[in-house]
């Protein structure tokens, strides 16, 4: 996955598994939303206080990014290929006590990255979705 637009979602085990062909949504406070689709195993990523951390790493395309660096996000959803669906964001977790704090974050975060991306990534090509489906 080298040189491509990578979301991670990190979790915790004991809070929430999730698997191969399970589907992470986000939805915006404009209606619109972005679909990504577990398609790698998550690897363990630490261990800490809280539990096991995993980590779900799947490729993103540049408009999803570009999405969430512009419009407020609103909700997260966790769909399991079982059909339980698993629904937050509308409260920040652990170190975002307020919903604002947390559409801030993801905002600058998206930001810097594209901004990283585009200084550090030789002949940077962003992700469109027909290269993604492309393989």
């Amino acid at each position: 996955m080298e040189g491509k637009i990578l979301f991670f979602f990190n979790f915790i085990k004991k809070e929430i598994t999730i698997n191969r062909r399970d589907k992470i949504y986000f939805l915006f406070e404009n209606g619109e939303r972005i679909v990504i689709e577990i398609i790698n195993n998550p690897t363990l990523y630490c261990k800490d206080d809280l539990g096991l951390r995993y980590e779900a790493k799947e490729r993103m395309i540049h408009e999803d990014l570009e999405l969430f660096k512009k419009e407020k996000f609103h909700l997260w959803k966790v769909e399991k290929k079982s059909g339980t669906a698993l629904i937050g964001g509308n409260e920040g977790a652990y170190e975002y006590s307020r919903k604002s704090e947390l559409q801030t974050t993801i905002k600058q975060y998206a930001d810097s990255y594209v901004k990283e991306v585009i200084i550090h990534v030789d002949n940077y090509q962003p992700n469109n979705k027909n290269a993604i489906e492309k393989g």
